[in-house]
């Protein structure tokens, strides 16, 4: 695939989409969290996940327009932390400190909503970590 510098026209790339297989129609996508190597079943499958390639063209969403949650279903908000690089390997201090910091930027950004629920963070650690330095 082509690569592209900040002055051009994107980046071209394959992105893969959920095939609008007729299946789902009848039988809803799936994926199970379990091996299925000892059912008795020879139909039976992890997921039943069709996808379609769609050559798509990538653009770098910096300061080009300026979306709208209510619109195109997230929108940029620009904020400092008050953590130390540091403090994000610990779980803990990420569900007491960091969750706290983002209720409070979402609550100020996006008042009508009464809730701000948090499900699930990941901790990467290396190799990782130096995709962040």
């Amino acid at each position: 695939m082509d690569t592209a510098t900040a002055e051009d026209d994107g980046v071209r790339t394959e992105i893969a989409y959920f095939s609008r297989d007729g299946r789902y129609n009848v039988e809803k996508p799936y994926t199970t969290s379990f091996p299925v190597d000892g059912i008795r079943d020879p139909e039976a499958k992890v997921d039943n996940h069709r996808f379609e390639l769609h050559l798509t063209r990538v653009h770098n969403a910096r300061n080009t327009f300026e979306p709208v949650l209510g619109v195109h279903g997230f929108q940029f908000l620009s904020w400092t932390t008050g953590l130390a690089r540091a403090d994000f390997n610990s779980s803990d201090t990420i569900v007491t400190h960091y969750y706290a910091e983002l209720a409070t930027l979402i609550r100020s950004n996006f008042p009508k909503y009464r809730r701000v629920a948090f499900f699930d963070h990941a901790v990467r650690l290396p190799p990782y970590r130096s995709c962040f330095l």
